[in-house]
């Protein structure tokens, strides 16, 4: 059932003012590359996500309605081969993997086993590229960094909209600022906090934002805890320098590593929602904010 219906809906970011039938198709693996890539687009083009709500983009598979609309597609930006790689069978002439775009400095190790082998929870396993982690649109300013690099592929693919897409990037640019400023701010009573995240599904974040993640239940997807994993980790809770008191989880990972946690320690279980696509979470920065509002109810 569940099968059918990802078949039946896809995410479509319409970018505002648009009204030609003939305005370019933008293809994202996922929903907040389509969220970067609408705002860049607005006024003269459309992003639509692959990745219905809900699914994993560790474990999903292009559908057949995938494929016709890659027929109409200019491009299609996808995050990287181990991350969303089933994205590049989709015959699109054009396949931009984004994360490449992200600054050398910027980019985060990836922690432990999942730097190694990255699996998803069907037991699809890819090697991941140079042990860099990929979920990098958690950190505003590591999403403006790659704005202008957007923008070219954009105007490479549609000349004739260029000036819109360099003047949108510009624009999101500066409003990504202000949301960095705005999440800097909230933040500030909480930095230095340790934090316990069960997945390292928001390092760009918390690095970011200057929070140490007592531990990393779970390296690799798909892959339950081992009991020993769990002590040492029950372990960092109670040597922990101010008291953890929630769990951070996400809405497309299995919850039952913070389950044990939260039975075990009497934690919180706060669940982040870091891809979004679905009402009122559709923008980025509606993503953000949301996510925002549920880490501070964590820390508080």
């Amino acid at each position: 059932m569940i099968n059918m219906i990802f078949v039946v809906f896809s995410i479509v970011f319409a970018a505002p003012q648009t009204t030609s039938a003939d305005a370019p198709i933008f293809l994202a693996s996922n929903p907040p590359l389509a969220a970067i890539v609408s705002e860049i687009a607005a006024g003269r083009g459309q992003a639509v996500s692959l990745l219905p709500a809900g699914a994993s983009p560790h474990t999903f598979e292009a559908r057949p309605s995938d494929m016709a609309r890659a027929e109409n597609a200019r491009l299609l930006f996808y995050t990287s081969g181990a991350f969303d790689g089933w994205s590049t069978k989709l015959p699109v002439k054009t396949k931009v993997p984004v994360f490449e775009m992200v600054p050398q400095e910027l980019r985060c190790r990836i922690i432990g086993e999942h730097q190694h082998n990255h699996a998803g929870e069907s037991g699809h396993h890819h090697a991941e590229e140079s042990g860099y982690d990929a979920h990098f649109w958690p950190d505003p300013l590591t999403v403006k960094a790659i704005l202008p690099a957007i923008a070219g592929k954009m105007c490479d693919a549609d000349s004739a909209g260029c000036e819109t897409y360099k003047r949108n990037a510009a624009a999101f640019a500066a409003r990504l600022d202000a949301l960095h400023a705005e999440i800097n701010s909230a933040l500030g009573p909480y930095k230095e906090r340790q934090v316990l995240f069960t997945y390292p599904f928001f390092t760009y974040f918390l690095k970011r934002y200057g929070f140490q993640n007592i531990a990393l239940l779970v390296e690799v997807e798909g892959r339950e805890p081992s009991p020993r994993h769990v002590k040492e980790t029950l372990q960092s809770i109670a040597a922990s320098k101010k008291k953890i008191k929630a769990v951070f989880t996400g809405e497309q990972l299995s919850s039952r590593p913070a389950e044990l946690l939260a039975e075990s320690a009497g934690l919180e279980i706060i669940t982040l929602d870091p891809l979004g696509g679905v009402p009122g979470r559709m923008s980025y920065e509606e993503i953000m904010r949301h996510n925002l509002k549920l880490i501070l109810k964590g820390l508080q």
